[in-house]
């Protein structure tokens, strides 16, 4: 396998991992697109294809969600990695990181995030089967994927 493919793989379960869990969020739901392939990294899922509130009315509880949601790449690279044993590049969870760790600091809540990885676990595991479809449709896509064929696996 070339590393382009590595990193399309990589990718592919990063943004499938994110919607699994944003489907599942109380406070924010996915856009159309869903998944953003086009864009530059800054354009990721947890960027522009979530909506939700808007972040100058966010809550704690928005903040303890929006972190779940953003260590759903993170937990979905880490299966990819045990699935095919190879080292994944982790770009796209420092972005993540970041925008979860300024969201939780904001309410003084930035100790909760272990709790946070630990519920981003427990959607994404018992859905292997879901996350695995998912990553393969995204990796098979040269444009943005629409929210209907992200749905299609999900519901």
């Amino acid at each position: 396998m070339t590393q382009q493919e590595m990193d399309k793989w990589t990718t592919a379960y990063h943004e499938a991992g994110h919607a699994i869990v944003i489907h599942q969020s109380r406070f924010f739901e996915l856009k159309d697109p869903a998944i953003l392939l086009t864009g530059t990294a800054q354009d990721n899922l947890a960027q522009a294809a979530i909506s939700g509130p808007a972040r100058s009315s966010w809550t704690a509880d928005v903040a303890r969600d929006f972190s779940v949601i953003s260590f759903g790449g993170y937990v979905a690279q880490s299966m990819l990695e045990s699935l095919r044993g190879w080292k994944c590049p982790q770009e796209g969870c420092h972005e993540d990181y970041r925008m979860m760790s300024e969201a939780l600091n904001q309410f003084g809540i930035y100790s909760e995030h272990p709790a946070h990885l630990e519920k981003c676990v427990e959607i994404i595991y018992p859905q292997i089967d879901k996350l695995k479809e998912l990553a393969e449709v995204i990796f098979n896509s040269d444009v943005d994927v629409p929210k209907a064929d992200v749905l299609a696996v999900l519901v």
